[in-house]
């Protein structure tokens, strides 16, 4: 990213253009989430295993969200959602087109009838692609007499960790942002979640008891079946 920065301003100016600094910062990040992934799935004692992320980063005014599954962050101006990261799921069409042109189905509401997320760091044996997985589970022999020649057979990943990215401009108004699990959003909308935390903060300008109750109302109220994982980044004093 340091060459992009110098070619961005030869001048001596010492400014860079929102474009390029998007684009190095898209490429840099999206780089490390892939990087992590492969050391995942190399390193790990149970690589089929795996995890999503969802990813805040504020340069000045900017604010950058990279996320992989359905874990999902939210920012939010006087309670109420101004972004909100989108989801991985494999039902949505886009996710599903992929999944399909790579030789996979959607079943279920699910990769292959059973992933639940179509992008995710580890399960390693949706990203085998189709030919691998097809050479995994039997013989070459019974491969080209059922399946034809594998060669021909489209072998991208069915699950990436490729992270989707947006980019919002910062408003001084913007009060804070929260990043979840979906665990808590499975159980709760946005914009409960939102709204909770707005209400939280007026009482008592806590954050650390305002993400114990959001975890409190998901578990011990709303019974979620998932894991509850919430951080909560304030942007400004408020309340």
């Amino acid at each position: 990213m340091g060459k992009v920065l110098l070619e961005a301003y030869p001048d001596g100016s010492g400014t860079i253009s929102d474009e390029i600094l998007d684009e190095s910062i898209n490429r840099t990040v999206t780089e490390c989430f892939l990087r992590t992934d492969e050391h995942y799935i190399t390193t790990s004692d149970n690589p089929q295993c795996g995890s999503t992320a969802t990813v805040g980063l504020i340069i000045a005014n900017r604010f950058y969200n990279f996320n992989v599954g359905d874990s999902r962050t939210v920012l939010c101006r006087g309670g109420k959602v101004r972004m909100v990261s989108k989801d991985h799921k494999p039902s949505r069409e886009d996710e599903t087109e992929r999944i399909k042109k790579a030789g996979g189905f959607v079943i279920h509401k699910r990769v292959m009838g059973e992933l639940a997320v179509s992008r995710a760091f580890g399960d390693k044996e949706f990203k085998m692609g189709l030919p691998a997985m097809l050479q995994d589970e039997q013989p070459q022999s019974e491969i080209q007499s059922d399946s034809g020649n594998t060669d021909q057979m489209p072998s991208q990943p069915f699950v990436t960790a490729e992270p989707e990215n947006l980019v919002m401009i910062l408003d001084p108004e913007d009060d804070f942002i929260i990043l979840a699990c979906d665990g808590l959003f499975d159980v709760l909308t946005t914009e409960e979640v939102a709204e909770l935390v707005h209400q939280e903060l007026i009482q008592h300008g806590d954050t650390q008891r305002s993400v114990e109750m959001l975890s409190h109302v998901a578990i011990h109220k709303r019974r979620t079946r998932d894991n509850v994982t919430v951080v909560l980044v304030a942007l400004r004093k408020w309340w």
